[in-house]
Formats: C-alpha cells, structure tokens, sequence
C-alpha cells in the first residue's frame, strides 16, 4: 500500500531503524521481505525469491528454511510470550450442552444426510471441497442455533474466499427448522445465560466470541431480555470515523468497555472480524466460546486478546467452552486441542513464529476424517 511504500523509501535516509512487530509473519515467510528491505535496504539479506519463500511457508521440514534463519539472526531479537512471566490461564473443561428436542432432531437429520453424502459425493476437486466445507457449515451452525439454517450461505463465502455459488439445497429440511424460534431457544443460550449472569450481577467482564454474525445479533436480543447488556463487534461494525460523532465504531466501544462503570458488561465478537485487532486484557478476564471452527490460529489469537503481556500477577484469565453433546462441536474442542499444542510447539520452537498453513486450513482432510470417525462411532 502507500503507506507502506512511503516507509520504505525513508529508509535509506535514516541512521539507525528498528521495527517493533507481534506478528511478524501473519501470511507467511514472504512478510520478510518488506522487513528487512527497511531494515538495511541496501543489503539483500533474505537471498530468496518472494516464491520461494511462499513455498517455504507450507511445510515445517523445508530444508531452505534453516539457511533463510541462518541470514537474519544477526538482525533480530525475539522476545517469546512464555518469556514474559504472564499468568497461566485456566482452560475450563467444555460445558456439555444438552440439545432441545426440536434442535436434536434438526441436527440428526442434517447429520445424517450430509454425513452419507460427504461419503458418497463423486464430485472432484475445488467444487467438491467447497461442498464438504458448506455442509460442514451447517453443521456448525445447528449445533448451536437452527434458526440459522434459514439464512444462505453467501455472506460466511464472502467472508472466508468460497465461490459465491457453490449452494446447499436445504428445502427438505426448511419446513423442520421454519418454526424452530417459536417452539425453542438454542440450548446454548440458555446454558450461556446461566453461566455469565451470576459474573455480569458480580461486576465481572466478559466477552463472548461466536463465528455467525446472526449468532450475535440474536444473542444481544436474548441477553437484552434478561437485563444483560451488550455491544457487539464485527465486520459491519465501523472501525473508526472521524465526520461522525454518532456513529458507534469499534473504537468506541472497545473504550466503553475498558470504563470501570461502563455500561455494559459484556462484549459479543467475531473472531473472523477482530482477534487480531483488539486488547482487552486489561479490562476482561473471562472469554467464553458459544462456538468455534477447525481455524487454530484465530482460535489462539482471539484467546490472546485477555490473556497478554501487561496482566496483573493476580490476574486470573479463565476461558470457556461451549459444547453441544453428540455434535460436531465435540470434534472441533479436540481438533483445537491438538492443532493449538501444535501450533505452540512450533512457535516457541522456531526462531520467528509462523502459523503454518497445514496446521490452520479451517476443514483440512483430517478434521473432515476425525468429524466421521465421530460420527460412526456415536451411531454404532
């Protein structure tokens, strides 16, 4: 961008230059590159091609990468999160949620056919991938609410690169799910509401992390009746404005939320949307989880946002997770658990931390093998 290009060409008028970065390496090895044409544009310190790092960036064994280490050492000093004495968090066993009988009966139906059809599709390539994916979707999302079933799925392909075609026919199951919000509440909500309403009542702060935006809105209504209230931050939420006082932007709100007496108590979030951009540590305590998708690293990074460096040494951080019983949820709690170690051990292993992409596809082969190992297993 611009800004970028322009802090590139100050740098050969500068005496000294140093970069101060989190996240030094948020797509890949090829972030490198723009780094340390800053740091010494005269010297070509890196000595590969934008490519090749890019195909380094995919593998934990690329023979390359040692001598891509062995070329920055003398130019950095890495300060790893387990240096920095933060208080352990506690990671609270998943709250196993009891689906309502309406909600059990939806997502039976929507298991057993997807399940059966992900097994028999003779569909190839990028069209056959992109259906597993949305009907995984679905699963994901009647765990946690049916109603959402009544919502394409256009907006969550826009936001995660899936072609805008690729549909799910879900007429045979609309006529179960039209009158699912005036027979039932999600399960989860109710399991929610029990869990933070003692907090919220003891002046405790929470955030609440959900993956649909409908998921959020629905939530604020819920919560709203029982006296709790909320702000929400997603993608439709305005980062900043400066011509408009009246707008609610994420900024507002973030700093609300940090008030002793804010007026509200608990923040609704998108991780999709902000778990890269926002600290909260100071401010919140407790993160809870309605639910999550395969995606490790915006798992680990939204889980970041109270648990950082600056936390008081009494500050205890507690995360919570919700969990439909006999669903999809359970294989995800266990795919998280095992790409987060991973993905940790890898990071505090490596010279400069990197989320490596063949341990964060959101629906990799092995979560679609583990969702069916799953799904045999409680049928038989």
């Amino acid at each position: 961008g611009i800004i970028a290009k322009s802090i590139l060409s100050l740098a050969k008028y500068s005496k000294s230059r140093v970069i101060l970065t989190g996240t030094p390496l948020p797509n890949g090895f090829e972030d490198l590159q723009n780094l340390y044409k800053y740091i010494w544009p005269t010297k070509n310190i890196i000595k590969f091609y934008p490519f090749q790092l890019k195909q380094m960036g995919s593998s934990l064994h690329d023979s390359r990468i040692s001598e891509l280490m062995n070329n920055i050492s003398p130019y950095y000093v890495r300060i790893k999160k387990s240096d920095l004495g933060i208080p352990t968090p506690i990671e609270h066993s998943p709250i196993k949620v009891k689906m309502g009988k309406e909600q059990r009966r939806i997502y039976d139906f929507i298991e057993n056919k997807y399940i059966a059809s992900i097994n028999g599709d003779n569909q190839q390539g990028t069209f056959r991938n992109q259906l597993t994916k949305a009907k995984l979707i679905r699963l994901m999302q009647v765990a946690t609410n049916p109603s959402l079933l009544n919502k394409p799925l256009e907006e969550y392909y826009k936001d995660k690169g899936f072609s805008d075609n690729i549909m799910i026919d879900d007429s045979e199951i609309l006529s179960k799910i039209s009158q699912y919000t005036k027979n039932e509440i999600p399960a989860k909500f109710e399991y929610l509401l029990e869990l933070i309403k003692p907090m919220v009542e003891s002046g405790k702060k929470i955030i609440i992390w959900t993956t649909f935006v409908k998921n959020i809105t629905d939530l604020e209504i819920f919560l709203s009746n029982y006296g709790i209230s909320s702000k929400a931050i997603y993608g439709e939420i305005p980062v900043d404005s400066d011509d408009d006082f009246d707008v609610e932007t994420r900024e507002k709100i973030i700093n609300e939320f940090h008030k002793e007496n804010s007026s509200f108590k608990v923040l609704l979030a998108n991780p999709f949307s902000v778990s890269e951009s926002i600290s909260l540590h100071k401010a919140c305590h407790i993160a809870v989880y309605l639910e999550r998708t395969f995606n490790a690293g915006h798992f680990i990074q939204s889980k970041d946002r109270i648990h950082r460096y600056g936390l008081n040494a009494d500050s205890v951080t507690e995360y919570y997770y919700m969990t439909c019983e006999d669903s999809i949820d359970e294989t995800i709690h266990e795919r998280l658990k095992f790409k987060e170690r991973r993905m940790n051990e890898a990071i505090e292993k490596n010279p400069i931390p990197l989320f490596f992409n063949a341990l964060d596809e959101d629906f990799a082969n092995q979560d679609i093998k583990a969702i069916i190992k799953d799904y045999v297993k409680r049928n038989n």
